[in-house]
């Protein structure tokens, strides 16, 4: 065992058998212990929810999927509800969450009618991969792939940058409108402290790609996975000091990584003030062989969500992390990650959404409610529900892997084949739409449609789908046009400060979605 963690013997749902061994590699161990369920689907039958249960009776075109689906419900049949294994830490007697609203994990979610209406579309912007507001603020803070942060106020983009760093960048390709990219270095994430109005704080996850030389004096390094604390000017409220204030987190691209996927990416306050990041594996081409099976090793950063508390030295991690006292591990809250490109909180309940990007065939949402700590999501022993198609990664000593609560088939009749990688959204709890009160939206940079599913109690609702693009030919639930044009690649689901939701796309625009005709 790595530490002395608290753990709870109330177990979710039925435990049922399989082989997992393996050798102790990275301090991964040959786990025991199998996939276990978060939330057993409303059947009960299976570990984690697929994509396709649940949908509408009357598409015609997705009844063939019954067939997939029962031999789904076989393959899983074998993977167990297993105890919380070391490191996790579960609060028994889980009830359902107080959305406000009436919660059935029997169906999918009602979607109303949906459009979407340009909140800024500018040509001058490129590779557009992140927005948010400061507390307080109107303004939304506009995160480029390149380097730059720029504020947009009352719609209009303002001519000078809030910060640019686009002399530590050098992309290959990025998040741009027409090219399939595998280069996700840059700068892609943002945070503003919760008191930023007075400290003016504020967080950015970056993967500097330029040759070093360019930046030998300021601390930053090609290829670094990269946290920085930095500050807004004194003398100017719309601009940012460059210089970093403290370098959070910095970790090395592994051995034998490509360098430029499966980087630092998103960064937030959670409820209880601690900071959060997510961590991709380091990259490879088969399960995680760039660093093998570090997303498995405590010890290491990589494939993780961190939690930091900044009122710490160095390394930042939070006392009640569940790996506080081993050493390497201070800052790990969660594990078993591939790429958590995207993460959020649920506003109300404080739980924890991750889509992960999955390698081979399917793409995941992982769940961990508020009060959850130290939970393993099997990468990279398992993709989804099956192990990865690759050298045999073991799982850490001691522990099960958690299921995730929706995964996406990129096989087969699929209406969410067309995902490659996945763009974990929001908990909608904002005043426009009551109807999507509690409900998860997300999406995939490629696939044409976003999903909706809810969470109620320990179970999860199938997934309701939402066309980006309305098409006669599929009478399925869209966002209509409002001169927004088409909706290509997607790059990020966000929320303003009241809740309602946006979506960051075309790499040049933000669009908010309302109640359609």
């Amino acid at each position: 065992m790595d530490a002395a963690v608290e753990k709870v013997a109330e177990k979710r749902g039925d435990s049922r058998g399989a082989d997992d061994g393996g050798r102790d590699a990275g301090g991964g161990g040959g786990g025991a212990g199998g996939r276990k369920s978060t939330a057993k689907a409303a059947s009960g039958s299976r570990a984690g929810v697929d994509e396709d249960a649940g949908r509408d009776e009357d598409d015609d075109k997705d009844k063939d999927n019954d067939n997939d689906n029962d031999k789904d419900r076989d393959r899983d049949a074998g993977r167990p509800d297993a105890a919380v294994g070391d490191g996790a830490v579960e609060e028994p007697g889980a009830t359902e969450p107080d959305t406000g609203r009436s919660c059935s994990a029997e169906q999918a979610p009602n979607i109303p009618a949906l459009a979407l209406e340009p909140v800024v579309t500018d040509s001058g912007l490129n590779t557009l991969a992140f927005a948010t507001q400061a507390p307080g603020s109107n303004d939304w803070y506009l995160v480029e792939q390149r380097g730059r942060i720029l504020i947009a106020r009352d719609g209009r983009v303002l001519d000078q940058p809030f910060l640019d760093l686009q002399s530590e960048i050098s992309l290959g390709a990025g998040f741009d409108q027409t090219t399939i990219t595998y280069d996700e270095r840059g700068l892609v994430g943002l945070a503003f402290a919760p008191d930023y109005a007075d400290s003016g704080l504020f967080y950015i996850t970056i993967t500097p790609s330029a040759p070093d030389d360019f930046f030998e004096d300021d601390g930053l390094q090609q290829d670094h996975d990269q946290v920085l604390e930095l500050r807004r000017s004194e003398s100017d409220r719309d601009r940012a000091d460059s210089a970093v204030v403290r370098k959070l987190i910095d970790v090395g691209s592994a051995p034998q990584a490509l360098g430029n996927i499966h980087n630092a990416n998103t960064v937030r306050f959670g409820q209880d003030g601690f900071l959060y990041v997510g961590m991709g594996d380091g990259g490879g081409v088969s399960c995680g062989d760039a660093e093998p099976n570090a997303s498995q090793d405590v010890r290491q950063q990589y494939g993780k969500i961190l939690r930091l508390d900044l009122s710490r030295d160095y390394p930042y991690g939070a006392s009640e992390n569940p790996f506080a006292d081993v050493s390497g591990g201070e800052t790990v809250l969660h594990y078993g990650l591939r790429n958590p490109f995207r993460f959020s909180f649920d506003r109300k309940t404080g739980d924890l959404y991750v889509g992960d990007v999955g390698q081979s065939r399917y793409e995941e949402i992982n769940f961990a409610a508020a009060w959850e700590k130290g939970l393993n999501f099997g990468w990279a022993r398992y993709e989804a529900n099956e192990s990865c198609p690759g050298p045999s990664r073991p799982l850490r000593d001691g522990s099960d892997a958690t299921a995730p609560i929706f995964f996406a088939d990129r096989t087969g009749t699929s209406r969410f084949r067309d995902y490659r990688a996945i763009v974990g959204g929001i908990v909608y709890r904002g005043a426009a739409l009551p109807e999507l009160d509690g409900t998860y939206i997300f999406g995939d940079y490629y696939g044409e449609r976003l999903g909706a599913l809810q969470r109620c109690g320990d179970a999860t609702s199938p997934a309701a789908v939402i066309r980006k693009n309305c098409d006669p030919n599929f009478p399925e639930p869209c966002l209509q046009e409002r001169g927004t044009g088409t909706l290509r690649q997607l790059t990020a689901i966000v929320e303003d400060n009241a809740g309602e939701i946006y979506l960051v796309a075309n790499s040049d625009s933000l669009f908010k979605v309302v109640r359609g005709d």
